[in-house]
């Protein structure tokens, strides 16, 4: 009876331990705490966890989520566009007095840029990030929508020229002015079509591109007055893709002999005349940024009336250094861009390693035959570790995707212009700019530098930058290499519809439509970047292709290339295949008719059931049995001694900029051949089953990779094995490849087929901007120079447009001059994380920048100033628009007139209708529909994509023997609900789940590199008939266009025309907000089930875990996290009981709290646990008096 259990509780609080006395918070997951004695264990004592109390932040809220800042151990991979030098910026050329004392004019104001970048070399890499459950990466690309505002359609060789730019001499004598009307009206240089843009009232006849900028040998009616038209140009419409163009009839006042319909009483612009323009599609498709790899953007040289070396400023430069980097030449832009003879060469090897020879700008050189990049930024997101609310996870991730860079806002400075004496001491402020990580600034194209304005020197022509970069001579620049310059600079950036094709199919071969050939040498192998060392043989057609008599087109026929067959060549063309399988509408028209896909079928014959010989279509082309590649329609031209730009043909396709002046000798005739040489698709057969199999090509019906089999083809006399590529298979070769190719017989109007003969016809990709698959635009700033004319019809009241001024008293003063602001914002600046507390999940929103409700241009101008017909265009002032600035998808859009676009001419946006004729009848004014696609929902500017796919996908080198599925669950958007098949779909159509796809809550849960667009939803639609006048029937008809029957029209300060039918589309604005990207889990809230509670005191260990965590303490507990209360996860009591089988001394312990995979746990300070120790104990050990006794007894 006198046993009994002796009982000591041991309190170990991490705010008692040793490290809280040294200050050591960097973990809280383990700590020391001394005992004061030393405590012993015997043998048979017991030691257990009394209680804990582990604090960590958050962990009580049922809904948080926890982030541990675990390393993953694992590396993805992302593409991100890296600066293989720094950005050269340049403020100032040189210190003002220098060139003030020099008599010589310094670089034109225009050549400043915004930002003052002068220099940039720039390509993407493979870059490695070390994943976390904490971070994320995500890949970001920006896009602009063709949505008719700052944007111009490309190839394009200038914008329209301003009325007070057009020519006034027709270089007559005496000079006639060809252009009055044009020159008598501001609001003409918006209202007037293109066909009426480039009328010459002088000749009576359309000088074809002249005013309009559109390249010369653009597809389109050039023989209007003929009752058939333009045969030549028309014949090539079925090569077209009716996804990209339109054959559009252009709406024009001034009309040839030979019209569509009876001639109307100008100026009604809704009678067609004869002419007709192949036209992109304006469709509010969204175009990737692509930006020129090497490339200068302000010109080194000074000005003048001569080309003057020794003025070069070399500011900006680059410096060429070899392998051992050693400097070796200064480059400044001016040498450069005329790639001037001192320039070094590089030698593949040692010498001027950082400039091979695809860096240099060769004179002439198309825009498209240039290196781009697709831009590619990585945004890093960090979480805070630890339990977090979902609201706050949310906001964090919002807050850095919205987050204004250090030094933003930026505000521009410019020094004041030439003529001020004191112009090198003061600086004015002219804009300002804020970015954000996906929404920024980029360098867009201005009119000076697309038109060009000589400020200097003798130049006069509007045109001239254009003209002096396309003129031909031995010296091109002479006094106007600047400007020939600015014209370049216009495409640093441009758009591209699709960019993954853009890119394939420049791996394929060279700009010049060059590839590898083993006479190339050993240094070159056959996986060498040709394009960028200038390397290769032409890829020519090496078989006879005649066309069938009847039908001029051959459907028996196979496609000898000259790439030889070996597996680089193989595995690039099978990329190229896959990435155009992914693409449906390359293998569709825009409806089912035969007119809009003539490009997939071809004619043939056939013996009917009654023996005759009858003529029909094959079937169509689809993307699962067909692939194509580019071929030429003409044959390669390659004349001695020729210095005309127009006197060769040495590449694959043509962007129409310039005319063709060659001519042959064919059949004793001579050939001309001055039409478009842009290349044609060739669709030939593919088995999608084999897409994967790599064959040895001998058998046909065995392709390999679906496509290819094995020829024997003759190249510079040597013989070997090459790809071929079989369109016989499928439905042969279309006429357009043999119709023209014999030219034009000089003397009449039309033109000869000719035979495909071995050597003379390119195939291949062709990189121009007008080839199949490839649209391309450009970002303008679009700031028009006037308004549309509110002043009265010849004047605005405000000149929009760059204007810098310097002066005081609210004058301008003579140091006025034009300024390019040539930045524009490019992005999203509303993107957002959210969560849902309903559902219970997580979302993306606002990827995309959206449509609003606008103001007109003149919306709040007072009552029309002039003459009383002016004032009669506007009877009052023009009212603010209700609702200005909502988010609003738009359908038939109407454009306002704060931006002009050249693709959009006419506007006719101040359009005015009278109910009947006189004074007293009701007046409209209708922003009627213009050159946009009618029943297209339009309703975003830009945005970005973001890659969350790959964002924790495993690289294919991967060998950590991690699953996939365990990576991606772990990493910040897995724990958030989003799941790996959701942005990694099995099978990517662009249109449809990928960059050009609307997302809907359908395709939600399978997108590839996603952005957002609005919500569209099923009520909206008894809202879409609307009357003229903005009244909605909500009813359940279908919308409708409707004509305007017999009404008084006027044209913007035209002359009003009776007793007009003018067709109306409806005005559809309708309110709507982002659609949302939904994580289609719920939110992991816990990421580890338990603690571990371990401890130094135990001998041995009772329980094995936490492999790999290089932590020995055995452990003595486990505490169920699910139990959490007020920040505290704990445990009281039912912890397991040790009992010590060796004694024990201590006189500290430590403790340490882990996770279950035996890592430490990511704790706030203040954790407490309380051992337990139970000892078997006597009475007799506490009484002293018989101790005594005992004692005196012995």
């Amino acid at each position: 009876m006198s046993e009994f259990t002796n009982i000591t509780l041991l309190e170990c609080s991490r705010n008692q331990s040793n490290q809280q006395e040294s200050n050591d918070g960097n973990n809280n997951s383990i700590w020391t705490n001394r005992m004061g004695r030393t405590i012993t264990l015997d043998i048979g004592d017991t030691i257990e966890l009394k209680s804990a109390y582990i604090n960590q932040r958050g962990c009580a809220n049922p809904n948080s989520i926890e982030f541990k800042g675990e390393d993953l151990n694992v590396e993805i991979e992302l593409e991100e566009t890296t600066e293989v030098v720094p950005d050269v910026y340049t403020y100032e050329q040189v210190i003002f007095p220098w060139y003030l004392s020099s008599g010589l004019v310094p670089p034109a104001f225009n050549n400043f840029q915004q930002g003052n970048l002068g220099f940039r070399f720039r390509n993407n890499k493979i870059v490695k990030k070390r994943l976390k459950d904490n971070v994320l990466y995500l890949e970001q690309n920006y896009y602009k929508n063709a949505n008719g505002e700052e944007t111009i359609m490309l190839p394009r060789s200038y914008n329209r020229i301003r009325p007070s730019d057009t020519s006034t001499s027709n270089g007559a004598t005496p000079p006639v002015n060809p252009f009055p009307t044009i020159q008598a009206s501001v609001s003409r240089y918006w209202t007037y079509s293109d066909v009426d843009y480039d009328y010459d009232q002088n000749t009576n006849l359309v000088n074809f591109g002249i005013n309009t900028g559109y390249p010369t040998l653009k597809v389109q009616n050039t023989r209007y007055t003929d009752v058939n038209g333009d045969i030549a140009n028309r014949d090539l419409i079925p090569i077209f893709n009716t996804h990209d163009y339109e054959c559009k009839f252009v709406q024009g006042d001034y009309y040839a002999t030979t019209k569509i319909e009876v001639e109307p009483v100008p100026p009604n612009p809704y009678t067609r005349s004869n002419f007709w323009m192949m036209k992109q599609r304006n469709d509010n498709s969204r175009f990737t940024l692509f930006e020129r790899e090497f490339d200068f953007t302000i010109w080194s040289l000074y000005g003048g009336d001569g080309f003057h070396k020794d003025n070069d400023t070399y500011n900006p430069k680059y410096e060429i250094k070899d392998k051992d980097g050693n400097l070796v030449y200064n480059l400044s832009s001016a040498r450069w861009f005329i790639n001037d003879a001192t320039i070094p060469t590089y030698d593949g090897n040692t010498a001027n390693a950082n400039f091979p020879a695809g860096y240099r700008r060769i004179e002439g050189t198309q825009p498209a035959i240039c290196r781009y990049t697709k831009v590619s930024d990585i945004i890093e997101i960090n979480i805070r570790k630890g339990f977090n609310s979902p609201e706050d996870v949310a906001e964090q991730i919002t807050q850095t995707l919205q987050q204004q860079k250090k030094n933003s806002p930026i505000t521009y400075q410019k020094p004041e212009p030439v003529g001020n004496s004191n112009g090198e001491l003061f600086q004015d402020a002219f804009s300002v700019s804020i970015e954000t990580p996906t929404y920024k600034p980029v360098i867009t194209t201005t009119y000076t530098d697309f038109n060009g304005k000589r400020e200097y020197g003798v130049e006069t022509e509007f045109t001239s930058n254009f003209d002096a970069y396309m003129k031909d001579g031995t010296d091109p620049l002479k006094y106007d290499g600047e400007g020939a310059f600015e014209w370049w600079r216009t495409h640093h950036n441009i758009y591209v519809k699709r960019p993954d094709l853009f890119i394939a199919g420049r791996k394929l071969n060279t700009r010049y439509c060059r590839i590898w050939n083993p006479n190339l040498g050993a240094g070159v192998p056959a996986d060498m970047d040709l394009d960028l060392y200038q390397h290769g043989v032409s890829n020519m057609i090496l078989n006879d292709i005649n066309y069938q008599n009847n039908l001029f087109n051959n459907t028996t026929d196979k496609i000898i290339t000259s790439w030889i067959w070996n597996k680089t060549n193989l595995d690039r063309l099978k990329n190229l295949m896959d990435v155009q399988g992914q693409y449906p509408e390359l293998f569709s028209g825009i409806d089912d008719t035969i007119e809009n896909n003539k490009y997939l079928t071809n004619l043939h014959t056939f013996v009917a059931a009654d023996g005759t010989t009858q003529v029909k279509y094959q079937p169509f082309a689809t993307i699962n049995n067909s692939r194509f590649l580019h071929i030429n329609r003409f044959d390669e031209h390659n004349s001695v001694g020729a210095t005309g730009w127009g006197d060769n043909f040495i590449t694959l396709g043509d962007d129409d900029y310039r005319d063709f002046s060659y001519s042959k000798t064919i059949n004793g005739q001579t050939r001309l051949f001055d039409l478009t040489h842009m290349s044609m698709p060739v669709f030939f057969y593919f088995d999608i089953e084999r897409r994967n199999k790599l064959t040895s090509g001998e058998d046909e019906n065995d392709l390999c990779y679906g496509c290819f089999s094995k020829s024997k083809g003759t190249i510079a006399g040597v013989e070997y094995d090459v790809i071929t590529i079989h369109p016989e298979k499928l439905n042969g070769i279309r006429p357009e490849a043999f119709t023209q190719r014999g030219g034009m017989t000089e003397g009449f109007t039309n033109w000869n087929p000719k035979n495909i003969t071995t050597g003379t016809c390119y195939i291949g990709w062709d990189w121009h901007f007008n080839s199949y698959g490839n649209l391309v635009m450009l970002k303008d700033v679009a700031t028009p120079k006037f308004d549309q004319g509110s002043k009265d019809k010849t004047a605005s009241w405000i000149e929009m447009d760059q204007k810098f001024l310097v002066g005081t008293g609210g004058q301008a003063s003579a140091f006025e001059k034009e300024l390019q602001i040539n930045l524009s914002y490019l992005g999203t600046n509303n993107i957002a994380c959210r969560y849902n507390s309903n559902n219970k999940n997580f979302f993306f929103e606002y990827l995309h920048t959206p449509e609003r409700i606008q103001n007109d241009w003149n919306s709040g101008l007072p009552t029309t100033t002039g003459t009383t017909a002016e004032k009669d265009l506007v009877s009052s002032e023009v009212s603010i628009v209700d609702g200005q600035g909502n988010e609003v998808y738009k359908i038939n859009k109407r454009l306002e007139g704060w931006t002009f676009c050249p693709d959009m001419c006419p506007y006719l946006n101040n359009d005015v209708f009278k109910l009947g004729t006189g004074n007293d009848v009701p007046k409209l004014q209708i922003n009627s529909f213009s050159q946009l696609i009618p029943w297209v929902i339009y309703d975003s500017h830009m945005g970005i994509n973001l890659n969350f796919g790959k964002s924790a996908l495993l690289p294919p080198n991967d060998n950590t023997q991690r699953s996939q599925l365990e990576v991606w669950n772990n990493s910040v958007l897995g724990i958030m609900g989003f799941s790996f098949e959701q942005f990694n779909p099995t099978k990517v159509l662009f249109s449809e789940n990928g960059a050009q796809a609307r997302v809907r809550y359908d395709n939600n849960n399978s997108l590839y590199n996603p952005t957002t667009n609005c919500q569209v939803v099923n009520t909206d639609a008894n809202q879409f008939v609307v009357s003229p006048w903005g009244a909605v029937r909500y009813g359940t008809q279908l919308p409708y266009q409707i004509v305007l029957k017999g009404i008084e029209y006027t044209r913007y300060g035209e002359t009003a025309v009776a007793a007009v039918d003018s067709p109306y589309m409806p005005s559809i604005s309708q309110s709507t907000q982002s659609i949302q990207i939904t994580g289609v889990n719920l939110p992991r809230v816990v990421l580890k089930p338990f603690y571990n509670i371990r401890t130094d005191v135990l001998s041995q260990d009772r329980y094995i875990g936490g492999i790999n965590s290089g932590l020995v303490f055995p452990i003595i507990a486990t505490i169920n996290r699910i139990n959490a209360d007020k920040d505290f996860v704990q445990l009281d009591g039912s912890g397991e009981v040790f009992t010590i089988t060796t004694p024990l001394n201590f006189s500290s312990i430590t403790t340490a709290i882990t996770d279950s995979d035996g890592k430490f746990g990511e704790l706030d300070d203040g954790s407490v646990v309380i051992y337990k120790i139970t000892k078997m104990d006597n009475l007799q050990n506490y009484d002293i008096l018989s101790q005594i006794q005992q004692k005196l007894k012995k």
